[in-house]
Formats: C-alpha cells, structure tokens, sequence
C-alpha cells in the first residue's frame, strides 16, 4: 500500500485522468459484449417463439378436423409438405394419451413416415420447449375450440443446422448494431474528452502560470460546473498570491531600505557560509569585489578576517562556534577582527545570529566598521593624557615665568648698579644668555600646555613653509619640493608657532635621511566630514602634507611618537612633536602620521581655513628713545617679588608708584588715591590673583574712575584677555617673563601721545 501510495505521487494528475479513461473503456467494451451476448440470446429465443407460434397457427386448424374424421392419408400428406420446411427436422402426432400416431422425419434429405408407431412418449405438457445441444423441441395439444377437450398432440423438432444459421445471423447483426453502437459511445466519449481534456489542461497551464502571473484572470468560459469551479478557485488563488506578492514587495522595499539605511553591513548566508544577500555598507565595506562575485560566493573566502597580530584567521575560530553553538539567540566573539584591503587596515566587529526554525537555515552576520571608532578612542586617550600634562606644564610655567619676571627685573637692578667692564660684563651677558634660556624653556612648557595661545595674523602659509625649509636644509642633502594647490596668503594663524611646527617636522624628516633624500610638501584645501579625522568636527581645512623618503618610524613606535618625552635619539629631549601637536590643537587642527619602516613617513597638519587681518600685538626688545616720566603708577601681583622690583625699576625711570599683593587693597588704594585728588595715571596688574582676576579688578576700578590707562601683565597666556585685551579695557599686554625694555616701551608707547 505504501508503495502503491508512493507511486501515485509520482503520477500527475493527467496522467491518472487518462489511465482512469482508458480502464472505463476497458470496462464499458467488456460490459457491451457480456450485453450483446445476453441480447442475442434473447433475440433467438424471441425469434423460434415467434416461429413456433406460426406454426402453430399453421398446423393446429389445418390437422384438427382430419384427426377427428381419422382421414390419416390427408394428415400426412399435410405433415409431409410441412417437413419439407428446412427449419423443421420432425413432426409427430400423438392422440391425446401420448400414443404416436404419425412420426415424420427429414434424414438425408429423405422424407420416412411411420404411421401407428405405436411408441409411447412421456406425458407432454402444453407448450412445452426443451432445448437441447442447439435443439429445439417443442410440443402443443390439437383441442376441439368450443370445449377445449384435447385430442391429440402435436410435437416439432426444430432442425439444428437451420437453428445455427438463424443464431449465426442474429449474432452478426446484433453484433454489428453493437459495434455500431460502441463506436458511437466512443465517439461521443471521444470529443467529450478532447473537450474536457483541453479545458482541463488550459486549467492546468493556467494554474502552473501563476507564480509568473499573479493576479491574472482566465477569460475562458467551461460549461462544465466542476471545471469552472476550479477555475473561480484558481483565479481567486491567484489574486492572493498577488496581494502577498504585493505585500511582499513593500516590505522587501521597506527591509531593503531600512538595512541599506543603516551604517553596519549586514550579511545573510546559508548555513554552509554562502551569501544570499548583503546592504550596500558591507559592499562599502568590503571594497575589493564586485557585486555579482558575491552572492554565492562564501563569507570567508571574500572576507578575510585575522586577529589583532594580523597572523589568525578569525574565521576558524568562527567556524567551531558555528560547530558548537548554533542554536544561541546571538554570538559575540570577543576578539576584534582586522580586515586588510590593499594594504588598508580595518578593525571590524562582528556579531552573530543563528537562523533558527525547526533546523538551522543560515546565519545573519553584522561587521561594524570600528576603525574610527577606535581611532577616536586613541585620540581621546591620547588627548586625556596631554590634559594631564595641560595642568602639570601649564602651572609649571607660570610659576617659572613669575621667578624668571623677578630675576629680569632683579638683574637689571643689578646690572645697573655695577660696572658694565671687564669680567663683570661677561658674567652679566652670560647671565642674559641664561635667562633667555629659561624663558625658551618656559615658552617651550607653556607650548606644551594649552597656555600657548596662538597670536594670529594673516601670514603668507607659502612664504612661511619656503623660509622654515630654507633654515632646515641648507646645507644638507635634502631635495625640497613645495606644491601650494589653494591660496594661502592670508591664513590667519601664529607664524611663530607654526614655523615652530613646521621646523620640527622639517628637522625630524632630515634626520631620518642621514643620506639625503626627498621631501615632498603639498598644501591642499580639504572639506572634512564628521569624525572623518578625529577629533576634527566638519569643515573646511589646510591640509599640509610632509612625506620623506627616510627610513620610517617602526610600528612599534608609531602610536607613542607624540608622547611626551618619547624619543628614539640619543640627544632628543622628546618634546617636538608633543609641542608641534599641542601648538595645532591651540590652533583647532590636528596632526597624523602615517609611515612604513624603510619607505619613509607622512605627516598630515590641518588647520582651521580661515582668512583675516587681526590687530596686530607689536612689541619691541629695544628701549624707547624718549621716556615718559612723573606717572602715578599702581602695580598689582600676588607675587612680591615681581611686585616690589617692579617698584624700584618703576621708581628708577622716574615715576611714582605704589605696589599690593591683593586684588582688595588695590581697590582701597585706588578709591584713597581718587579721594585726594591724585588718580593714578597706569595700572600694570597681574591677571591671576586670589580674589579677582585681572580683568574683574579691572573692571571694578573703571567704575569708581575710568579716566587711567591699563596693561595685564600675566603668565598665564591661554585667557582670551591675552589676545582680546582691548575688549575686556586694557591698553597694554606684557607676557611674563619680558625684560625692563619692553616694559619701558609699552609704558612710553600708551603715554607718548598724551605727554607730547
């Protein structure tokens, strides 16, 4: 039965319909012969009957009066002429007790007669047929009408040949009507079959179009019930399929959209590997294929994943947890895989989803690009750390540049005081030389803190580049090449500390081509992306490209050159490139660096694009040629040392002066001052102090007498007053440490003016 059940599947449904037609034929023709057959039969019997009863219609009134009257002659001359019927074998006449009278048969063609036989037949029954071996007999009694009494009987003996013939006759006409018959039912079953056969099998097309024509209809009309039954069902299947056609489309439009949408590539595959669909991130991601190479092809072999030493191959890895732990919701491996394209490296992390129904039918997998994402992690790291060094550096330097002000300030008393001959000459220049020393290294630790406050103006980038290679290569080995492909005459930035950074990076490339060799500066205008150079925001920037042809910085290195103190040189002291990255974070920009050992190193600087002219800060190392005098000068510094040099020299150019170390007798001062009638003309006021800061005290000053003049003299140059003094109502600027010169300047330069 299985087997039988088994093979039935394996048979359509037209198949089954004409082996179900040709066994009806099978059955009808049989069940017509089995039919025709009885149907002969019959006809024979009705055939003799009809014979028999003819001649009894014949025989019955010619006999009777001569078997009354025993006129016996007559009766067999009668009975002689009725043997002579072909049909008929014998004739007997019996009286009425069975008794043969006449015995009359057709042997051999020849007519015999016997008369008083004398033989005794059984008692015969009226109408009476036997049929026996194709032979018919048949007896019936001769009554007198008007009292039905018998007198006799007369028995026939139908002749066997004749009989065949009158059966071999009907056989052949019924068979001939039946034949007839069936090729008539088979015509007709015929056409109604073609008819059914064709509907039917444009049912069928119509049915297997439907996957390629959805929500179609079939114009044709069935007169039969059962196939427009079938074809209402199939258009109605058809109009769903298009409704889930459609509804299908939408939200593969929408999923399409939505993973095309997103930022992570997102991979499905079958459950040996092979991708049956991507989003456009991970073809963005992947680079290197086109888009027909990779569907069907297998995630590993596209997508080579290794670990974070570059010699693993995570997806081994990958693969035995597939082995082991496909049926978790997610799988998160805890090893960040790097992704190498053309020599570009990309450090990806994966995620992982079995599919899972009633077995494992694919796997999603989710690669996020993290490389900025961790670029930014160093950087914030890298940045945390400066900040460190930001407070470390930063009071450092001020408290040197607060010692260094008041040894200035000392040394010039000093200075003046002795002989500028002789041995005490050359101490005193070499004292200078110290000093200036120690305020190089001050501006070297404010540089390295965010204390360097850059002092823009529009400066030729162009200009600046060719004088600072000029200071670094001449004389040495080193071929100089500059390509400028965007202005760059007015770019407002520090050139000081630009030329800063532009010396270092240019000194570091001559040193790493001992040989000589190639450097290579393209100035080029670059508009940024988000997080595209982190911790850049958008915009428009200068992008200064610096590439060597030396002999590259080791891997290994690589990410601590800008440490602070981190040096591969014998006498480096490891601040150069920490202040070169330091001076561009002042400025908004950024720094980068790309290099391979033994083909050289890339620096990329960029710098906030923008163009201006801003006030100028000019002061001069020289001493004024004339000096103003009789000033009623109020100096304010919480160190006092500064403050009470600042008294002697002050004194010592003639003015008169009073000093405080705190912000509120400043302001006790100045109201005493006002209420004698002698305001003071100049207040040098340091901008860091415990109770108010420069521009508060400032400000509180202003608003009990406005008519003075005013100079911050700070150490502390990362406040804005430094650059914007003039906004917040200072006149005058003097960064610590700054010699007796540019003090007398500065004062000579704000009053020269008024005294001429």
């Amino acid at each position: 039965m299985n087997l039988i059940k088994k093979r039935s599947k394996k048979i359509s449904l037209q198949s089954f319909i004409n082996i179900l037609i040709l066994f009806s034929l099978i059955f009808l023709s049989s069940l017509f012969l089995i039919l025709f057959d009885r149907i002969t039969k019959s006809q024979m019997k009705d055939i003799i009957n009809k014979e028999i009863e003819l001649v009894k219609e014949i025989i019955i009134p010619a006999i009777m009066p001569h078997l009354i009257t025993e006129r016996y002659d007559i009766i067999e001359r009668y009975l002689i002429n009725i043997i002579k019927n072909p049909m008929i074998d014998r004739v007997e006449i019996t009286d009425k007790r069975g008794n043969v009278i006449f015995s009359i048969s057709s042997e051999n063609d020849t007519i015999v007669s016997l008369y008083n036989t004398s033989k005794y037949n059984k008692t015969l029954n009226e109408s009476t047929i036997e049929y026996e071996n194709q032979r018919i007999e048949i007896a019936f009694p001769i009554k007198i009408e008007d009292i039905s009494e018998v007198i006799g009987w007369i028995k026939l003996k139908f002749n066997k040949s004749h009989l065949l013939q009158i059966e071999k006759r009907t056989k052949k006409t019924y068979f001939l009507v039946t034949i007839l018959t069936l090729i008539i039912f088979l015509t007709i079953v015929t056409v109604l079959l073609f008819y059914f056969h064709k509907n039917f099998n444009i049912v069928l097309n119509y049915i297997h179009s439907l996957p390629n024509q959805k929500g179609s209809k079939l114009d044709v009309d069935f007169c039969n019930r059962e196939l427009d039954m079938i074809k209402k069902a199939a258009e109605e299947i058809s109009r769903i399929l298009k409704e889930q056609e459609d509804l299908l489309i939408k939200e593969k439009i929408k999923f399409e959209e939505l993973l095309g949408n997103l930022r992570d590539g997102i991979v499905f595959t079958d459950p040996d590997l092979k991708v049956d669909y991507f989003n456009s991130a991970f073809y963005t991601l992947l680079e290197t294929k086109r888009m027909d190479e990779i569907l069907g092809s297998k995630l590993p072999d596209i997508f080579p994943l290794l670990d974070e030493k570059k010699e693993n191959n995570i997806w081994n890895n990958i693969l035995l947890l597939l082995d082991g732990y496909h049926d978790l919701a997610h799988i998160y491996p805890h090893d960040l895989a790097y992704y190498v394209v053309n020599g570009k490296e990309k450090i990806i992390r994966l995620e992982l989803i079995p599919l899972v129904g009633d077995r494992l039918v694919g796997f999603t997998f989710v690669f996020r690009d993290i490389t900025q994402e961790k670029r930014m992690e160093r950087e914030l790291l890298k940045i945390q750390k400066f900040e460190a060094i930001d407070k470390l550096a930063g009071g450092v330097a001020h408290d040197l540049k607060n010692i260094l002000a008041a040894i200035y300030n000392y040394f010039y008393l000093l200075k003046s005081q002795t002989s500028s001959e002789g041995y005490n000459s050359e101490l005193q220049e070499k004292i200078s030389n110290l000093l200036d020393r120690a305020s190089s290294l001050s501006n070297q630790l404010l540089a390295l803190s965010r204390g360097g406050v850059p002092i823009r103006k529009a400066s030729d980038l162009k200009n600046l580049i060719n004088e600072v290679a000029d200071f670094c290569f001449s004389g040495f080995p080193v071929k100089f090449q500059l390509n400028v492909n965007t202005p760059v005459d007015k770019l407002y930035i520090d050139t000081i500390q630009i030329g800063q950074v532009l010396q270092n990076l240019f000194i570091n490339a001559r040193e790493a081509m001992p040989k000589g060799g190639e450097v290579t500066v393209n100035v080029n205008l670059r508009e940024l992306h988000e997080e595209e150079i982190p911790p850049l925001p958008q915009g428009t920037y200068i992008e200064i490209m610096i590439r060597d042809t030396g002999v590259g910085i080791d891997p290994a290195n690589l990410p601590r050159i800008f440490d602070p103190f981190f040096t591969t040189k014998e006498k480096g002291s490891g601040l150069g490139l920490t202040i070169s990255f330091q001076i561009l974070r002042n400025h908004g920009g950024y720094i980068t660096v790309e290099s391979e050992k033994g083909k050289g190193t890339t620096f990329y600087v960029y710098l906030p694009f923008i163009e201006g002219i801003p006030e100028k800060v000019e002061i001069k190392d020289k001493v004024a040629a004339r000096i103003i005098k009789n000033l009623k000068i109020l100096v304010v510094d919480d160190e006092e040392d500064i403050a009470e040099a600042l008294k002697v020299i002050l004194t010592d150019f003639g003015h008169y002066v009073n000093t405080t170390t705190k912000a509120s007798e400043a302001i006790a001062i100045f109201q005493e001052s006002l209420n004698e009638g002698k305001p003071f003309d100049l207040i040098i006021t340091d901008y860091t102090m415990p109770e108010y800061t420069g521009d508060q005290l400032l400000k509180k000053l202003k608003s009990i007498y406005p008519h003075f003049k005013a100079i911050l003299s700070t150490g502390y140059v990362e406040t804005p007053a430094i650059t914007n003094y003039r906004e917040v109502g200072f006149d005058g600027v003097l960064p610590k440490p700054y010699t007796v010169a540019i003090l007398n300047n500065t004062i000579t330069e704000l009053f020269s003016q008024r005294k001429s």
